[in-house]
């Protein structure tokens, strides 16, 4: 699968699903007579230009559908704006395969007064977090014979306290993964992912539901269309999870997406 240098814009559409009804004390699944469950929908319109053979600059617009269920009964609903996230690529040419990442999520998503909902587990449930953070990242890749292979780390560090008195969570994803062309339009990616988040605050106290160390396993496809048009799919698999405390743990995480550039 060739990439198109020569365009500078490109244009994606992806929908993500995730169904989560597992509890989890510590690394330890734990009963959940409750049903406490949490079903998400989202939305993503992403767009990027590439300023230079060096610089990408890129805007990611979440629409976020989600349901909080205990007992069989929707105890809370969500619709609409998350927050969007503006992104900037560094791709040094003196360093091939070397890539540096800057950016910020803004807080457009709605936050509510009170943002913990549940009784059984407390979880934060809101469309956004009303404060601003910081997103770092490096990443490497190269060319090994067929494989592509790569790795990337990422960190989110808050940099406010929102009018609420909500202060999200630092959060760390490091990713390893491998790829591979199957055919001319074909390509397969296998993905080993890593994350850590910390506590969210409220009010100036630690949220104790709040918070894991996840590791999960990401197959992804991808199919060139035309020379415009790509589809891909994905999900990923958690296969550990401990929890600061008992919370929650995000279940699998489906994906389809389509992308253009022009």
């Amino acid at each position: 699968m060739d990439d198109n240098n020569s365009s500078r814009f490109s244009l994606s559409i992806d929908y993500t699903l995730r169904i989560s009804d597992d509890l989890y004390q510590g690394s330890h699944q734990a009963p959940n007579p409750n049903k406490v469950k949490t079903i998400f929908h989202r939305y993503s319109l992403t767009g990027a230009y590439r300023v230079s053979d060096e610089f990408v600059l890129q805007v990611t617009v979440p629409i976020l559908d989600g349901t909080f269920e205990e007992d069989g009964i929707d105890k809370s609903n969500i619709s609409g704006l998350s927050d969007i996230s503006l992104l900037g690529t560094w791709r040094p040419s003196q360093i091939p395969g070397f890539n540096l990442n800057l950016g910020f999520i803004t807080p457009t998503g709605d936050e509510r007064n009170q943002p913990l909902v549940g009784i059984a587990v407390p979880s934060v449930f809101q469309l956004g977090t009303g404060a601003w953070q910081v997103l770092l990242g490096a990443g490497y890749s190269r060319q090994v014979g067929d494989w592509n292979l790569s790795t990337q780390l990422n960190v989110g560090l808050p940099l406010e306290t929102s009018s609420q008195g909500f202060k999200p969570a630092e959060n760390y994803f490091l990713s390893l993964s491998a790829g591979k062309t199957i055919t001319d339009s074909e390509a397969f990616r296998f993905t080993v992912q890593g994350s850590y988040t910390n506590m969210d605050e409220y009010r100036g106290m630690e949220l104790a539901h709040i918070g894991s160390t996840m590791i999960s396993l990401r197959p992804s496809l991808v199919w060139q269309i035309n020379e415009r048009l790509t589809m891909s799919g994905s999900v990923d698999l958690p296969v550990y999870w401990d929890a600061n405390e008992t919370g929650i743990a995000a279940g699998s995480i489906w994906k389809i997406g389509l992308n253009t550039t022009f």
